[in-house]
């Protein structure tokens, strides 16, 4: 799990800060969604075949095992 930083004033930052601070945010976040809920789709994402080899995927949100938000808009 990633360290969540801690601010002051007058703190110097450099870009490393700011990288690890999305890295927590994205841990904790996937994190909860591992927890609280199941992987799979949520909403949309239905699968059509239209033809002999085409099929389309309409928008919609999932989340995999692993608790990544799979997006497509």
């Amino acid at each position: 799990m990633s360290k969540r930083l801690h601010y002051f004033n007058h703190q110097f930052l450099v870009e490393q800060d700011f990288l690890d601070e999305q890295r927590y945010h994205i841990s904790m976040r996937r994190h909860l969604n591992r927890e609280l809920h199941s992987w799979g789709v949520v909403s949309g994402l239905q699968v059509t075949h239209e033809g002999g080899r085409e099929i389309t995927i309409a928008k919609g949100f999932a989340l995999d095992q692993e608790g990544r938000e799979l997006i497509l808009p």
